[in-house]
């Protein structure tokens, strides 16, 4: 099976979680003649951007964001299509995201909090981040890692966004900002304190990811 192939089933199964557990969910938050409209579009759009997608590298630590950014994409292009203006669907896309995060079981969630700052984690994420450019796909992101900050246990700067490079070739730019405001809800669902001052849809030079732990709940 094709790397487009991999990740439409991906995103399909994801998709498909989400609405079966979350769909009467979903429909009280856009209203039923928006969710209508991502129920009859979605699945389409999602099979016209898997192509899309771009090549990141085999094992890359962020493989799984690339397929949920592109799951809440389709939405937002569905939504915009049949006539949302773009904040509207963008808020959508968060919203979404939100129920998705915070629906997850709590084994999850603490079993991910308990991973996010070991030496696995963050070494794989360091290891990625050290590759020279020659080893690089052009559509990939370009990170630094650095441990125990003062202000933060880890900080992680994105130099290159995938995402934005992708909605920008895609003529979905604007949708960005939203996909980074997920980053906040992913990481209250697994009990991690995030901060970023700036990014790189909004203009900055680096999206300056910090993240701390939290006391055990």
């Amino acid at each position: 099976m094709t790397l487009s192939g991999r990740r439409l089933g991906r995103m399909v199964a994801m998709y498909s979680k989400a609405m079966g557990s979350l769909g009467a969910d979903i429909e009280t938050l856009i209203g039923k003649a928006r969710y209508e409209a991502v129920v009859g579009g979605a699945p389409a759009e999602m099979e016209r951007l898997a192509p899309t997608l771009p090549e990141i590298g085999r094992g890359n630590p962020f493989e799984g964001t690339i397929v949920t950014a592109a799951v809440l994409t389709a939405i937002g292009r569905t939504l915009v299509s049949s006539g949302d203006p773009v904040g509207s669907a963008g808020e959508a896309m968060l919203g979404i995201a939100r129920l998705f995060y915070g629906s997850l079981p709590r084994a999850a969630t603490l079993a991910m909090r308990a991973l996010f700052f070991t030496p696995f984690f963050v070494g794989r994420h360091e290891r990625w981040s050290r590759r020279p450019d020659r080893a690089r796909s052009p559509g990939d992101w370009r990170l630094e890692v650095r441990r125990d900050q003062a202000d933060c246990d880890v900080r992680i700067d994105f130099l290159e966004c995938a995402l934005l490079k992708w909605l920008t070739s895609i003529g979905s730019r604007e949708l960005c900002p939203y996909l980074c405001a997920t980053d906040h809800e992913s990481a209250k669902a697994f009990g991690l304190v995030f901060r970023r001052e700036g990014t790189l849809a909004g203009g900055a030079d680096r999206c300056d990811c910090r993240y701390s732990r939290r006391a055990a709940p």
